[in-house]
């Protein structure tokens, strides 16, 4: 933004999520999504910005030109419903922060909010500057679950790429595949490994609507994931689908299985559960866990990133997570520092 180029973010999970926040808020805890959230905590949202508003107001997130995914709750008062019906907003400061965001953005230029996957398809991409787009009450739903109302995480990438190519000053882009993480953490691994294929996809239309000798792209992850994958199935075996069975209690198991998580189950008359009697072949089916926990935790693993574009040279071997903004912005030439644009300068 300081370098005079626009910006957008794209998830599926809230807008205010974590990951999503973190480029353009600054909070003292995570969850401090609303107003709402930080006085149920005993803080003081007048001292301390929640992330809806900074998104909204603040001095980053205001000029943030594209915003899609899910989370009206923590946009809007506790009286206004919600489109969809069910629970209305979370606010308690009675700011409706999708009403604020309209007035403002249609004194700058052409601007539409949407929250239906059909309004997001019927956006005229070319005449449109600013869009805000939000799908759901909460997260967005799994795509096994096939929520007509919720666009792809393709159909948002596709749209926000759209929009901000138009800036010759060239553009960042924050796409999320966010519930990956949230189904893994249910040991939903069917319904993960989906996601994952979204994701997939979503890079897939970058790439596609991309010039390699222009646009840099980065894929990784924050963090793995406390799934295994377990061995020595016949060549062709369904990496969803049983796997072997013990050598000790004759009962067969599932390919993938968690370390932790909601998917534990304890032992019945001495023996472990039997797969075979469940509904493995449910997209919510919780994999099975070595120990009980509400939701899992995450893993320790180093994660990949893989790089397209200008500099990828960069990101090749092993590396902090710190290092990846460094090299972002000597790519880019944009911010205080080295970067490449300076090995130009004469």
């Amino acid at each position: 933004q300081d370098a005079g180029r626009s910006t957008g973010i794209v998830t599926v999970t809230r807008v205010t999520h974590a990951s999503p926040a973190g480029t353009y808020a600054h909070t003292a805890e995570r969850h401090w999504e609303s107003d709402d959230d930080i006085n149920d905590d005993g803080g003081d949202p007048d001292l301390c910005d929640d992330i809806a508003e900074q998104l909204v107001l603040g001095d980053t997130g205001s000029k943030i030109k594209v915003i899609m995914g899910g989370g009206r709750q923590k946009l809007t008062p506790k009286h206004v419903d919600d489109p969809e019906g069910g629970d209305g907003g979370k606010r308690d400061d009675d700011k409706n922060l999708i009403e604020t965001w309209i007035n403002q953005k249609k004194l700058l230029g052409n601007a539409s909010y949407v929250w239906h996957r059909n309004d997001l398809l019927a956006v005229d991409t070319t005449n449109t500057e600013y869009l805000m787009g939000l799908f759901d009450w909460g997260h967005m739903g799994f795509k096994v679950d096939n929520d007509v109302s919720n666009p792809s995480l393709r159909e948002m990438t596709k749209t926000a790429i759209e929009i901000l190519q138009k800036d010759t000053n060239g553009y960042f882009l924050f796409v999320e595949g966010g519930n990956i993480d949230l189904a893994h953490h249910l040991n939903e691994y069917r319904s993960a490994l989906e996601e994952a294929v979204e994701f997939e996809a979503a890079i897939e239309q970058a790439v596609s609507m991309t010039d390699p000798q222009e646009t840099l792209i980065l894929v990784t992850a924050d963090h793995s994931q406390p799934i295994v994958m377990n061995g020595y199935q016949e060549r062709g075996s369904d990496v969803l689908d049983l796997g072997d069975y013990s050598d000790v209690d004759g009962l067969p198991f599932t390919t993938l299985m968690y370390t932790n998580g909601p998917g534990y189950r304890g032992e019945v008359s001495g023996l472990r559960p039997d797969p075979s009697k469940e509904d493995y072949r449910d997209p919510h089916y919780p994999g099975a866990a070595t120990v009980p926990m509400i939701e899992s935790n995450h893993a320790g693993e180093e994660v990949i990133l893989y790089a397209l574009g200008p500099h990828a040279h960069l990101f090749t071997g092993i590396h902090e997570n710190a290092f990846i903004p460094h090299a972002l912005r000597y790519a880019a030439c944009v911010g205080e520092g080295l970067h490449y644009c300076s090995s130009l300068e004469v």
